[in-house]
């Protein structure tokens, strides 16, 4: 179990150091739209207990899908969509701080070239 965390927190890092973004904080209950690709999205947020509530309804192709989240203080979510081989991802963090929610898009991200623990890399 903790091979597969290493390498999600080598990827996370990579991302967020060889991105250019631009961050933006969301009021609860206001909605803020975004795109990925061709993949457009809203999201909004509401406070439930000690948690955000993140909701995120996204669209690719007229095909809508919805992605709900439990955000405490410090945690944070993803949402990605692959470049062709060699090409830029598009990606926006979701990022709790506090009593505030920001969302950061990462429009430049490049791919990060990482070798697991054991040497061997996925094909």
């Amino acid at each position: 179990m903790r091979q597969p965390l290493v390498l999600l927190a080598a990827g996370c890092a990579a991302a967020l150091l060889s991105s250019a973004a631009s961050a933006a904080e969301l009021k609860t209950y206001a909605g803020k739209s975004f795109e990925l690709r061709d993949v457009r999205g809203l999201i909004y947020f509401t406070p439930k207990g000690d948690v955000f509530e993140v909701v995120t309804t996204l669209d690719h192709q007229g095909q809508p899908f919805r992605v709900v989240c439990a955000l405490k203080d410090g945690q944070s979510a993803t949402l990605s969509v692959p470049g062709a081989l060699d090409e830029d991802a598009a990606t926006v963090d979701i990022r709790r701080d506090g009593d505030r929610l920001l969302v950061i898009d990462h429009t430049r991200q490049r791919r990060a070239d990482v070798t697991p623990p054991n040497g061997r890399r996925a094909n």
